[in-house]
């Protein structure tokens, strides 16, 4: 008769290893929160200095062609990441998981190849089908890298990935500048991007470590496509919605229209990537474990409940704050003539903040093998957004983000049906915390106002500073008096990695 003891059979074993993954998940989250600030400012420095020293034609040229390259990449890379993270835990992962992943990064160069063929024979221009052959390389690398990231995620170490995603952002920053000054052109741009998914890939090769051997059984191959290829039609979903407004504003409007449109879009949607995406990879890393408990307290939902509230927490006053603060941090970003922004700017700051639900609700439905729900969900999300810019943009920009506020309202109102039904959300508690935290918010959004209109004759930057200073200030000294359920959650974390 064995003697041995597995990992889970005593409850100080499982509470210590409970507490070694809380404390790896919250360094985590800091982590990925600093890589996706690092990739924003990173971005945003490198764009700043392509303008300056490239021409709009060669700049919007190359826009094309990451476009392109975009589009594969979302095809090769697409449900690798959520297979292995939502893989049953304590048995070993399929080969196949790896294999399907390197085919459809292969298969997808191959397809990138093609297209810099034909960019070489039919629009007669080497460097930019030598550009398109460059990015396949990235293509290729990605799926490699969602593997070993949903490997980490398992293990509770995903902030590690995160440190490479820094270590990645810096390199190509460094490169990216670097050929940007010494005349590079559009291959500046094209080392940049490559430096980044290389360091990634290197990162996160040596932390995951995990290249099985070859396998290839039909029947889970079968399954592991159909998982990939849902998840494939809800993001080229999302991506359609992301760019096809931009189209029809166009159409009706003009392009300087378009500009404020995606200024706004873009400044929003940097924001809400900072938040959601940490998000995102931490749920992958928590709410599998937790509903997959056996526990008769039922830790899924609370952990849940957990998750949204903190989430809410940061992004609410991010949010909130950005929409108080449009005016001058138009004027800060972008100079004289781009005023028309901020309106757009704060439409979309609040519809930004309506979509967060749908990101842990995403991870509940792929938990809950839910695929095909999530599809038509983001379809019917597309085709609302669509019709509504198609409807209002010829009555004006604020009309047709107007219109994308609407669809918030729907996207946030099914998400918490989804995360209620789905994830068993225990809402009436949750609606309690929500309103405790919406005293700080109140107090928050009363002193960046009266700090805007005490310095109404200031220049811009000064106003923006007084208003986020004294927001910031309101919100944190008002969180530590409320103690709100988030901030209480957060303290505890925190004294928790420190023990």
């Amino acid at each position: 008769m064995s003697n041995a003891v597995s990992p889970d059979s005593t409850d100080e074993d499982h509470a210590a290893s409970e507490r070694a993954h809380a404390k790896g998940v919250l360094a985590g989250s800091v982590l990925l929160t600093a890589a996706r600030i690092t990739a924003q400012i990173t971005a945003l420095i490198v764009l700043v200095i392509a303008v300056r020293v490239m021409t709009p034609a060669e700049l919007g040229a190359f826009g094309l062609v990451a476009a392109t390259a975009l589009v594969l990449l979302q095809a090769a890379e697409t449900g690798w990441f959520e297979m292995v993270a939502n893989a049953k835990r304590h048995q070993a992962l399929p080969g196949e998981y790896f294999w399907c992943a390197m085919a459809t990064g292969g298969l997808a160069m191959l397809a990138g190849l093609g297209v810099a063929l034909g960019i070489w024979l039919f629009a007669r221009s080497a460097d930019h089908a030598v550009a398109m052959g460059a990015l396949g390389i990235i293509i290729a690398s990605q799926p490699f890298i969602c593997v070993q990231a949903g490997v980490l995620s398992r293990q509770g170490r995903v902030g590690l990935f995160g440190a490479c995603q820094i270590a990645g952002e810096l390199g190509g920053l460094a490169i990216g500048v670097y050929g940007l000054l010494s005349g590079w052109g559009i291959f500046a741009l094209v080392a940049q991007k490559i430096t980044v998914a290389m360091v990634a890939a290197t990162g996160a090769g040596v932390l995951g470590r995990w290249i099985p051997a070859f396998s290839w059984r039909l029947e889970q191959v079968r399954e592991t496509f159909h998982f990939s290829l849902n998840l494939l039609g809800t993001r080229s979903v999302g991506f359609i919605n992301q760019v096809g407004g931009d189209y029809l504003i166009a159409l009706f409007l003009g392009l300087a229209p378009v500009g404020f449109y995606r200024l706004a879009s873009r400044i929003s949607g940097a924001a809400a990537e900072v938040i959601s995406e940490p998000a995102r990879l931490m749920a992958w890393s928590i709410l599998p474990r937790a509903y997959g408990a056996a526990a008769a307290d039922a830790p899924g939902p609370k952990a849940l409940s957990d998750m949204l509230l903190t989430l809410f927490a940061i992004a609410a006053p991010v949010f909130v704050g950005l929409i108080l603060v449009t005016e001058p941090l138009v004027a800060v970003l972008t100079g004289p003539g781009w005023g028309a922004a901020g309106p757009a700017l704060a439409l979309f700051c609040l519809v930004r903040f309506l979509y967060i639900p749908s990101t842990l609700a995403t991870v509940v439905l792929i938990m809950r093998n839910k695929t095909r729900t999530l599809f038509f969900f983001n379809l019917s999300v597309m085709l609302i957004a669509l019709g509504f810019v198609l409807m209002l943009a010829r009555f004006g920009l604020y009309w047709a983000v107007a219109g994308q506020l609407l669809v918030g309202l729907f996207v946030f109102g099914v998400s918490f049906r989804f995360l209620i039904g789905d994830g068993q959300l225990p809402w009436k508690p949750f609606l309690k915390d929500v309103i405790a935290l919406s005293v700080c918010l109140g107090l928050m959004a009363a002193a960046a106002s009266v700090a805007l209109a005490v310095l109404a004759d200031a220049s811009a930057p000064v106003r923006l500073a007084a208003a986020i200073g004294a927001g910031g200030l309101a919100y944190l000294v008002a969180a530590l008096v409320v103690r709100p359920r988030p901030v209480v959650l957060l303290l505890d974390a925190v004294r928790a990695q420190r023990s």
